[in-house]
């Protein structure tokens, strides 16, 4: 399907974005977070990148998070008040790189090995 005129617009948008995004990106942020584990063991990596990389992380994600948030909220509507959602949306974003990430990641990285070993079922 991959950018097949006989498809259309999946083959030319959907199926490009499903391959950059949900199966290149999961194992360029295991290899990211591997290679900076393996260079602050090696003592190649300063403690303040060492600490400053998951900060940022941390910050882009919690920001990213609540903008898409906010956009949903700006766009549907849902509450009659913007403060109804705020507290538990923001809460859940905030801490959304904790344990969800990682475990999205390695699920992601599961099912690419699997499909690699003909496990397709």
């Amino acid at each position: 399907m991959l950018f097949n005129s006989r498809y259309g617009r999946i083959g030319w948008v959907a199926i490009p974005y499903m391959w950059l995004f949900e199966l290149i990106a999961s194992v360029l942020e295991c290899l990211g977070w591997v290679s900076i584990l393996a260079a602050a063991f090696m003592g190649l990596l300063s403690m303040q990148v060492l600490h400053a990389v998951p900060s940022l992380g941390y910050v882009f994600s919690t920001l990213i998070s609540m903008g898409s948030v906010l956009i949903e909220e700006m766009t549907y509507r849902r509450y009659n008040n913007w403060r109804d959602p705020g507290a538990s949306h923001f809460a859940s974003a905030s801490l959304n790189i904790f344990r969800t990430r990682q475990i999205h990641t390695v699920w992601r990285l599961r099912g690419i090995w699997q499909y690699l070993r003909g496990n397709n079922t």
